[in-house]
C-alpha cells in the first residue's frame, strides 16, 4: 500500500523500504518409503516385552498418525477397544482441542495385549 502510495506522490516516502521480506526457509517433509516402513516395523524382536511395546507404539503412530508425545501420554482409559479409536484429551494434544483418532482393529488387539 505505501508503495503505491508513494508512486502516486501521495506520501514523501515508503516507511517500509528499507525493511526485508519475510522469506519461508521450512523444509519439506521426508516420508519414508513402503519398504522404509517394513523395515521399520520388523525392526524390533516381538518376543522381548520392551521390543513388543515399541512395535506397538510404532503401529499406533502409524496407524493413528499421532504425534509421538501424544502416544506416549495415551491411557488405557482413553482407548475404546470395541469401537477402535483413541480419544485424545486436551491436555495431550499440541493444539488443545481434544479429538477421537479411528484406529484399526489389528492396532486395538495389539494394544490390549
Amino acid at each position: 500500500m505505501f508503495k503505491l502510495l508513494k508512486e502516486e506522490d501521495v506520501i514523501e516516502a515508503d516507511p517500509f523500504t528499507y525493511l526485508k521480506n519475510v522469506q519461508d526457509i521450512g523444509k519439506d517433509i521426508e516420508v519414508l518409503t513402503a519398504e522404509e516402513m517394513s523395515d521399520l516395523l520388523k525392526a524390533p524382536n516381538q518376543r522381548k516385552y520392551s521390543d513388543f511395546r515399541d512395535f506397538v507404539v510404532i503401529d499406533l503412530l502409524i496407524d493413528g498418525m499421532l504425534r509421538v508425545d501424544e502416544a506416549l501420554t495415551l491411557r488405557k482409559t482413553d482407548v475404546d477397544f470395541t469401537a477402535c479409536c483413541a480419544t485424545l484429551r486436551r491436555e495431550m494434544t499440541k493444539t488443545r482441542k481434544p479429538r477421537i483418532v479411528p484406529i484399526t482393529k489389528r492396532t486395538a488387539k495389539l494394544m490390549q495385549e
